[in-house]
């Protein structure tokens, strides 16, 4: 097989996945940040109880599934999570082996308080959009999504 030449034009910022990337962290640090300062959490363990809170009950793996954040990284945030009595675990009803995670009342409060923050600063972003323009946007992003999945099963 052999290398295609270079294109010694392009530039990072011409790549997809460096953009992505680039507002992906941009947005991470603001959020990580109002996270840490309101609630003394580190944005895996935000996701996690907005994880358990739309979806709970949930398991470990659905966690891991829905964010594509590391298991073991997941495992220990949910453990700090249990510890701060944010979550609790139940038995999984289906699976006697398994437990699933639900919200406490903290976790509830905690939870419904970061939903609001989101949605106030996904508002914020996407007012440089119109209506029609944010609808594209996450169509397309679901497009590449499968795309980027796709392109995971190959390897």
């Amino acid at each position: 097989m052999t290398t295609p030449p270079i294109d010694h034009d392009a530039h990072l910022e011409d790549f997809l996945g460096f953009n992505l990337s680039l507002i992906a962290n941009t947005l991470a640090k603001v959020t990580g940040n109002f996270y840490s300062s309101e609630f003394d959490l580190g944005l895996t363990e935000a996701r996690i109880l907005m994880v358990v809170g739309q979806d709970g009950p949930v398991s470990i793996r659905d966690i891991t599934d829905k964010t594509r954040i590391d298991k073991a990284w997941i495992s220990r945030s949910v453990t700090c999570l249990l510890k701060r009595a944010l979550l609790i675990k139940q038995d999984d009803k289906q699976d006697a082996r398994k437990v699933q995670l639900l919200l406490t009342e903290e976790g509830q409060a905690i939870f419904l308080k970061i939903m609001t923050a989101g949605i106030e600063r996904n508002e914020k972003l996407t007012s440089v959009l119109s209506p029609g323009e944010k609808m594209l946007f996450m169509e397309l992003l679901a497009q590449l999504q499968t795309k980027a999945d796709e392109m995971l099963d190959e390897e």
